[in-house]
């Protein structure tokens, strides 16, 4: 009977077992982890010559003949193009009358200025000198005030004198001495005056000082010697081109990178050709306004080349600027080793950003979101009489950051919470689960 019992509750076990191994579903865990989150930017571009050196020339002159082409090896004193140096001459005129006129403007506005200084510096003299003047006449009329005060108040003292028997009473009568009280409240008032006459005579006569002394030079001299210097300058690489017959030549060995010479059209003050002296490329890729939020100057980055297998890396971002083509873009360019590449040839880039170290990071799978409210599914152990048991906790967490595959968070999670990264149906707050790897 006892028997009997026991291998009816030892099938039920085992029909039990199997019913979980149904419906309960297998999750997979992992622990959270010290990790960054790095943000990887992938950019497509094109390869073009790095740098080179620019070719210049007299600006305004008729190109006659091109001798050279884009991507053209040249060597040193190569002939590049030629042009009209006719038009040249002229400016050479033109630009001689320009250099006499400033010349003698500048010396007659130098004289005159030479004459001003004098002018100011005589006046600032005479500034001082009013000032001393005027400071020993005004302090001459405060002592003058000052004597009339103390005799005034000398003859109240008299009076006063009389009361204590110090005088006769009768030497002095009470209209004397009412009037002696007015001559020292006038007195008085007449010393008080007295100063500050004086105080603003000699506030006006430093201000006068001053307005000498501040005398601003005249800013156009400068300027004008600036515009001679400028104009002898372009002269002396006038001269140059007329020596030069209108012939451009090649001031170093290299490839023919930029070349801005038409035959039939005018020189202009930019290089009209760019020679490279070694094969460096660089990636120019252009950016969108949110992917040039997300990179910066010195990023890692990961070159591919289209048609080759090979990656560069160790590479960097060399800068992002505002593009010279797209107005309102911005472009990207990263440098690449010597003799790597060719001028047009595609190519992509895999720009990794940086990031600070997080504490807890878990995989972007083992994240949920209930509203704004972010969470993770923790598997709890718990003992039963049939065993070890797990069942899925919620854990509320706050994200830091995040990327395609990891996200940092923050919250009441621990190194050693088993996190559910994946599960194959859904698994809700209290659900029983079983791991894959207990």
């Amino acid at each position: 009977m006892m028997a009997g019992f026991l291998g009816l509750m030892l099938c039920c076990t085992v029909i039990s077992r199997a019913a979980d191994s149904l419906t309960v579903p297998v999750v997979q865990t992992d622990t959270p982890k010290r990790s960054t989150v790095v943000h990887t930017l992938m950019v497509e571009g094109i390869l073009q010559a790095k740098g080179g050196i620019p070719v210049v020339c007299a600006a305004g002159a008729v190109v006659r003949e091109v001798a050279v082409q884009e991507s053209d090896t040249v060597e040193e004193g190569d002939l590049l193009f030629t042009y009209d140096i006719s038009g040249i001459q002229r400016e050479i005129a033109q630009k001689q009358l320009t250099v006499k006129s400033l010349q003698t403007e500048i010396a007659a506005q130098e004289q005159a200025t030479q004459l001003e200084q004098e002018r100011q510096g005589k006046t600032l003299e005479r500034a001082k000198e009013d000032y001393k003047t005027i400071k020993e006449l005004e302090d001459l009329k405060v002592e003058r005030a000052g004597e009339q005060v103390r005799a005034a108040k000398e003859d109240l003292r008299k009076y006063e004198g009389v009361h204590r028997g110090d005088y006769d009473e009768s030497d002095f009568t009470e209209s004397e001495h009412n009037a002696m009280r007015s001559a020292y409240r006038a007195n008085s008032i007449a010393y008080e005056q007295a100063l500050a006459d004086r105080d603003q005579a000699l506030l006006k006569a430093q201000r006068d000082i001053d307005d000498a002394q501040n005398q601003k030079p005249d800013a156009s001299l400068e300027t004008k010697k600036l515009s001679l210097q400028q104009a002898n300058l372009e002269l002396s690489t006038l001269y140059e081109a007329v020596k030069t017959k209108g012939q451009v030549l090649a001031p170093v060995s290299g490839i023919v990178t930029g070349l801005a010479a038409e035959a039939g059209k005018l020189t202009t003050q930019e290089a009209a050709v760019f020679i490279l002296q070694n094969q460096s490329m660089e990636l120019a890729a252009p950016l969108t306004d949110a992917e040039k939020k997300r990179v910066e100057k010195d990023f890692p980055v990961t070159l591919s080349l289209a048609g080759e297998n090979r990656k560069l890396e160790g590479l960097v971002v060399d800068s992002v600027a505002p593009s010279s083509k797209n107005a309102g873009g911005w472009q990207l360019t990263v440098g690449l080793p010597e003799g790597a590449g060719l001028p047009g040839m595609n190519a992509s880039a895999e720009i990794k950003g940086k990031s600070q170290v997080y504490e807890s990071c878990v995989p972007l799978s083992a994240l949920y979101a209930d509203g704004s409210q972010k969470y993770v599914l923790v598997a709890v152990e718990t003992q039963t009489a049939l065993g070890t048991e797990y069942t899925a906790r919620r854990v509320d967490v706050q994200v830091q950051e995040q990327n395609e595959t990891t996200a940092a968070v923050s919250g009441a999670l621990s190194r050693e919470d088993k996190v559910i990264v994946s599960t194959p149906k859904a698994v809700a707050d209290g659900g029983r689960i079983r791991l894959e790897n207990p």
